[in-house]
């Protein structure tokens, strides 16, 4: 079985807080064709998932709504999920 760890409330505020007001700008770059480096965390805000995007050359990291990432950098919500997968086999094999 695998399950993914809950986002901790600290990152979702630090996203929140990086990106507030940003995701405007956010949605113009990754659409024009910014580098996104790495996805640094996921958060919700009225109901809307955002991705915090940190671009590839830029020291600044944005809010960017989740389904513009999914289209334009899949891989990268791949592997930001996959790093956190907890894999209960492991735990289940460890017990036996």
């Amino acid at each position: 079985m695998l399950s993914l760890p809950r986002a901790t409330k600290s990152l979702a505020l630090e996203a929140t807080a990086a990106g507030s007001g940003q995701t405007h700008e956010g949605q113009k770059r990754i659409r024009k064709g910014h580098v996104a480096e790495k996805l640094e965390a996921v958060t919700e805000e009225d109901g809307e998932r955002l991705f915090q995007v940190r671009w590839r050359g830029l020291d600044e990291v944005e809010l960017v709504q989740s389904r513009s990432v999914r289209q334009h950098v899949s891989k990268l919500v791949i592997d930001f999920y996959e790093s956190r997968i907890i894999c209960n086999n492991a735990v289940e094999k460890s017990v036996q």
